[in-house]
């Protein structure tokens, strides 16, 4: 007598999506990708970079998912929203406070950047040569300082986590060249003597222009 088996069938696939924090390039999309698909359960991981979303197809926990995308050193909520039409109110509203906060970035470091770049153009001296220049200066690093610990905050804290995972992105790039541009200015300004005359020039407005 045959005793009949009984065979499991795979639940089917189902699609979720996930709201990504920290995204800013194509490499960050693609690091993204590859470690959903990494998951075991996941069949295919798809981020819309300028939506910034990530759709998953496959039978995995939300929880596993977002603890991926963590991983790789980024953030991923899911939608609160009970229907599509709730969750792409909340997505335009995310979407909205996100411009308004770059916006106010841009002002804030366009605001100290404009002037020191117009004043460089304007054939304005850019080096130290005096005291009252060191002290001067001093005041500008300062206020570059401040544009970098809060309109660029983004681009510092998002390059930590990319050392941090042992990989580079656009926001590396920032991190690297605007604080090497106010490192090498802000030791102009401190010890001008260790360098020569002609080496001796600033790079405050760079630093505020790139992050703004």
């Amino acid at each position: 007598m045959n005793r009949a088996t009984q065979t499991e069938h795979p639940a089917p696939p189902t699609r979720q999506q996930l709201l990504i924090e920290g995204a800013s390039c194509a490499s960050c999309v693609n690091r993204i990708e590859s470690a959903l698909e990494q998951v075991t359960g996941v069949d295919d991981a798809a981020m819309n970079l300028v939506e910034r979303t990530l759709t998953v197809t496959g039978n995995v926990g939300a929880d596993i998912l977002i603890a991926a995308v963590a991983a790789a050193g980024y953030g991923a909520t899911l939608p609160t929203g009970s229907s599509e039409h709730e969750t792409l109110a909340q997505k335009q509203q995310a979407d909205q406070s996100h411009y308004r906060k770059l916006m106010r970035n841009m002002v804030l470091a366009l605001a100290l950047g404009v002037p020191l770049m117009g004043w460089g153009l304007a054939g304005g001296s850019m080096t130290v040569t005096t005291t009252a220049d060191r002290l001067i200066w001093s005041m500008v690093g300062l206020l570059c300082l401040g544009v970098m610990a809060f309109p660029g905050q983004q681009f510092y804290l998002n390059a930590w986590k990319s050392l941090l995972n042992h990989h580079a992105t656009m926001d590396t790039l920032i991190a690297l060249g605007t604080g090497s541009a106010w490192l090498y200015s802000m030791l102009v300004v401190a010890a001008p003597e260790l360098l020569p005359p002609a080496a001796r020039h600033l790079y405050f407005e760079a630093t505020a222009m790139i992050i703004g």
